[in-house]
């Protein structure tokens, strides 16, 4: 299968995604010009997040408990976890505070266009970022974001690890991780889209 029908089933899914509401608000309008770029087309993406992640010891019975993808008021914040610290006699495992960067996986036509998206994440900063697979038709670049950070809140051994006021002090280093994930984010785009139409 030729790299113009894979981006054409792939885009038949991005629209899909679309339709359920399943694609990140803040970097759908990238996405959407990035694939209309002739040399690649996007697959997974996420544009960046917080999360409460209930651990239940293995990713197929662990899920979230609440997911931001933007900066979060902090009532809001304050309400979910009071709804857990109502449970938490009946609650088992770990519940994780997290901020998760950036990520986007790009399909390219070939190792000269791929290198182009490579070259633009080593100019914004993302270092962490590369090519992870090379097939005939193909060549997929994983870029993923700068900042993140993971926090113990609950362990059913112990109970919940810190008080409210802790957890505020961590949302508001969180949300300032993810304003400046989104402008890394955004100057990545507009990079990318450049260097994609040279």
């Amino acid at each position: 299968m030729g790299f113009e029908r894979q981006k054409e089933i792939a885009l038949k899914k991005f629209r899909e995604a679309i339709d359920n509401g399943e694609v990140d608000k803040p970097i759908l309008m990238d996405l959407i010009k990035v694939n209309k770029l002739k040399d690649v087309y996007t697959t997974s993406s996420c544009a960046g997040r917080i999360i409460l992640l209930h651990d239940l010891g293995s990713k197929k019975y662990s899920y979230f408990i609440a997911k931001w993808h933007e900066t979060v008021d902090e009532n809001d914040f304050l309400d979910e976890i009071e709804k857990l610290r109502k449970r938490e006699k009946e609650l088992k495992g770990k519940i994780w505070f997290k901020q998760d960067p950036f990520i986007l996986h790009i399909s390219a036509r070939n190792l000269d266009v791929a290198k182009k998206i490579v070259d633009v994440c080593f100019e914004v900063g993302f270092k962490h970022s590369g090519i992870i697979s090379i097939a005939k038709d193909r060549v997929v670049v994983e870029i993923n974001g700068l900042d993140r950070m993971s926090i113990p809140i609950f362990d059913e051994r112990f109970g919940f690890l810190v008080d409210n006021e802790t957890l505020l002090k961590f949302l508001r280093i969180a949300n300032e991780k993810l304003e400046r994930n989104a402008a890394f984010r955004s100057r990545f785009f507009d990079l990318l889209i450049k260097k994609l139409k040279e």
